[in-house]
């Protein structure tokens, strides 16, 4: 039964990917691995990387919130115009029809219907990454400040000897 709908299935996937690539592929694309490296004990995340995670990816998110409000727009004039549309044709229903009306006029609305799924795939799909950059962005939050931590415990640079404390150098000697 499924294989049956394979294809629609197949294209509204192919949908689904195009409006998210299209919407959102510019601020989620390097996220994941940079959320690998934050892991990694072989190929520890950069001092870089953590910054850029800190300064540009709160910004990214922003605009993907903006994005997600205009698919969100989107979805609910797909949802009014199918209202409409259904008003229409329950005017224009044949009084004498093997098929009920509710039926008649689901059947008639299923490409709304399947887009609406589409578009609210694709929305689940950006707040579940948006979720995820925002803990992305607390766990680096975390080494960041672990890092600094450990260097101000610890500082390493250059050695100024003119701050150094004069030493007797007989007292010591015998």
């Amino acid at each position: 039964m499924v294989n049956e709908f394979q294809s629609n299935i197949d294209d509204a996937n192919q949908t689904a990917n195009r409006i998210y690539s299209d919407n959102f592929d510019t601020y989620f694309s390097n996220v994941r691995e940079l959320g690998n490296r934050m892991r990694s004990a072989i190929q520890p995340i950069t001092d870089q990387e953590l910054e850029d995670v800190l300064t540009v990816l709160p910004l990214n998110l922003f605009s993907a919130a903006e994005a997600v409000n205009r698919l969100k727009l989107d979805m609910e004039i797909i949802k009014l115009e199918s209202k409409k549309r259904k008003v229409e044709i329950q005017k224009n229903l044949p009084e004498k029809s093997k098929i009920s009306k509710s039926d008649w006029i689901a059947s008639e609305l299923a490409d709304s219907e399947i887009a609406l799924a589409i578009y609210s795939s694709v929305i689940s799909r950006a707040e579940s990454e948006m979720t995820y950059c925002k803990e992305l962005i607390m766990g680096c939050k975390k080494i960041w400040d672990g890092r600094r931590s450990a260097e101000k415990s610890n500082p390493v640079g250059e050695l100024n000897i003119d701050t150094l404390p004069e030493y007797q150098k007989d007292v010591y000697i015998k």
